[in-house]
């Protein structure tokens, strides 16, 4: 049903919510109408509608708006009282945030019992904790990259924005009133200068730690200083209709570009991030002067389907990121378009249902009328959530919901890789740096009897070296492995590129190297590059061989082993097989063999070890899953591909 058709009284009370809940600050339509681009934009990315791989940057629309409205909020109140209310301030912050925060926790513990593996749900009740203290970006940091496989599994996974936001309210209202109290007219000096200060560091931290630029407040604080900047008036405003319309329309073109061109491989957020905070600026900007007409662009922002949306962004932003995880977990398959469709269908629709039965009736004081009772409910909220997932902690994920056979296939989502893919030394991961760790006299040291064999390429080659250096104990293998390089190697990457560097230009072994072992995660654009890797490996030895491209699952395969087994559907396993757009695994096998043969080197099929007659293995001998996550190896799932290789005389 469209806004416009909606009964009268549904109307007057949607109106009646915008009086009061901006009643402390000009209510701007346009703002509302960028709250929608932002979360349809999320949205868009994570149900994978279109070319909109760059819709993360919804966030930072969210992080502009916030700190102009929240500036905005806090000078009015210095204007007229020549102080800030730091309780008064919170409380509106806890009846924003918590009701609907602690509704999406409840139902994600809920929900989680019933869908998660132990190990899934005992991950979901640290998060629960975490996020309930704002500080899940910090455990986010620590544990999980935002573009990983693993994030598919992860419900409260969007809560790092709103940790990274509050974090940053923790300080800055008391920081921004002793500014206006102590350097009055050159406070927007100092933010733009914090500003530019966090900028730098971002963009320092995308090229040296791009976890720590992605998730914690240093690196995004200038997005959030944007807005404040246009608050106190840090950007003189124009009176001039063309103007205005000009800066609106560069604006809306600025966030389009970063919706519909960046993807997960562009690094951000650093400068790259200038452009939707840049454009949600302009927008914002070009509105700013009382009794002007609204532009075109805030005209077009101003329809009621689009403010409606915008009014329940929050609600929308925080329910639809665990509806997409759980209902992945029960289909099991790529979405297609229906399924799309359903999950956005289900998102506005629940979360139209959270924001008019709980966030609003917090917000406008019908629930928790008074100050006390807000702070009240905000206590009782972390504490319930504290004692569930504290239960959750106690019980290892609720593991007696399984039987031992089950717990012990599904343990291995928590398989630890380290020394089997000997991260931090001859697998340098996004937390490490290549110049700095890679350990070139343990992993780069050739042996005076044995040949010497290089192993070269991301974490799909990493996961030979176990099997490789068992089977074969009769050779040497040497390893030279970066997380994530691919066919973007030559790119963005910092650690890509040193590696790759290194070997074209710096390492010259004073032995003779036998054979260079390649391998890479397949890419629609991995085709592309193989002469390039190959004429690479030439360099170092006249004989090169190249690992195809492993199964992949559409999650972890002991996820899937399970649940095939806790609903005797045995079909599941096989389903399950990701396809990539829409290549099959033989058809992947197929396109890079011949890639790799028409370079010149010799072709190596990892599909065809896992898959003998297309019938793939999902379990070695010992019971063992092959792979552990969606398409790594196991070290018996590494030992069975290299014993059918040694068996079939293919390699090395």
């Amino acid at each position: 049903m469209k806004y416009r058709k909606m009964g009268h009284a549904s109307v007057d009370f949607i109106k009646s919510v915008m009086s009061k809940t901006l009643s402390s600050i000009e209510h701007r339509k346009d703002i509302d109408g960028l709250r929608c681009v932002a979360v349809m934009a999320v949205l868009l990315n994570h149900f994978t509608f279109g070319p909109t791989g760059g819709g993360f940057v919804g966030v930072d629309i969210f992080y502009v708006i916030s700190g102009y409205l929240i500036t905005g909020i806090l000078q009015k109140e210095i204007d007229r009282s020549g102080t800030v209310s730091i309780i008064g301030f919170y409380e509106r912050r806890a009846r924003r945030i918590m009701p609907a925060f602690f509704a999406t926790v409840m139902i994600c513990l809920l929900y989680g019992y019933a869908v998660l593996m132990p190990s899934e749900y005992f991950l979901l009740g640290k998060q629960a904790i975490f996020s309930t203290m704002f500080v899940s970006n910090i455990f986010l940091y620590l544990t999980t990259d935002y573009f990983s496989d693993l994030s598919v599994t992860l419900p409260l996974l969007h809560t790092w924005s709103l940790a990274v936001e509050e974090q940053f309210y923790i300080f800055f209202p008391i920081v921004f009133l002793m500014m206006k109290r102590s350097c009055g007219k050159t406070t927007p000096l100092i933010l733009w200068l914090l500003a530019i200060l966090s900028l730098a560091l971002s963009q320092w931290q995308v090229l040296n730690d791009k976890d720590a630029a992605f998730y914690l407040l240093p690196a995004r604080a200038w997005e959030l200083l944007v807005g404040s900047l246009l608050a106190v008036g840090a950007v003189p405003l124009v009176a001039a209709r063309i103007w205005r319309e000009m800066a609106s329309a560069t604006g809306f073109i600025l966030i389009a570009i970063g919706v519909l061109m960046y993807d997960r491989n562009t690094p951000f957020p650093g400068v790259t991030a200038l452009l939707p905070c840049l454009g949600t600026g302009l927008i914002i900007w070009s509105g700013s002067l009382r009794e002007t007409t609204p532009t075109l662009v805030a005209r077009a922002l101003s329809v009621a389907p689009v403010q409606f949306v915008g009014l329940i962004s929050y609600s929308l932003y925080i329910i639809h990121w665990p509806i997409v995880v759980f209902y992945r977990m029960q289909v099991h398959y790529s979405l297609n378009l229906m399924d799309k469709c359903i999950l956005l269908i289900s998102s506005i629709t629940l979360a139209t249902l959270l924001w008019r039965w709980v966030e609003t009736p917090f917000r406008n004081k019908l629930l928790a009328g008074d100050r006390r009772g807000i702070f009240r409910f905000s206590c009782a909220g972390m504490a319930v959530t504290a004692a569930i997932s504290g239960a959750v902690l106690l019980t290892k994920g609720a593991e007696s919901r399984l039987t031992p056979e089950q717990v012990r296939i599904a343990s291995y989502l928590d398989y630890d890789d380290t020394e089997q893919f000997r991260r931090g030394r001859c697998f340098i991961t996004y937390r490490e740096q290549f110049a700095k760790d890679y350990d070139r006299a343990h992993c780069l040291q050739p042996e005076p009897d044995r040949p010497n064999y290089v192993i070269f390429g991301d974490s799909h080659a990493a996961d030979l070296w176990t099997g490789l250096n068992q089977v074969f104990p009769d050779k040497h293998f040497m390893q030279a492995t970066v997380a994530g390089c691919s066919w973007n190697v030559y790119g963005v990457d910092r650690n890509c590129r040193e590696l790759f560097d290194f070997f074209e230009k710096q390492w010259h072994p004073d032995q003779r190297i036998d054979g260079v072992i390649l391998s890479f995660r397949w890419n629609p654009k991995l085709k592309d590059q193989i002469p390039r890797y190959v004429a690479l490996a030439r360099r170092l030895s006249g004989k090169v061989y190249y690992v195809g491209p492993s199964v992949e699952y559409n999650f972890s395969l002991p996820r899937v082993l399970v649940k095939s087994a806790m609903k005797n559907a045995p079909e599941l396993v096989a389903r399950d097989r990701a396809f990539m757009g829409a290549l099959g695994p033989r058809e992947r096998d197929e396109q890079i063999k011949s890639a790799v043969l028409t370079a010149g080197a010799s072709y190596v099929s990892a599909y065809d070890a896992l898959c003998p007659r297309d019938q793939c293995a999902t379990l070695t001998s010992d019971r063992v899953p092959v792979q552990f996550d969606y398409g790594h190896l196991t070290s018996g799932g590494a030992i069975l591909v290299a014993k059918a290789w040694k068996d079939g005389g293919t390699f090395p």
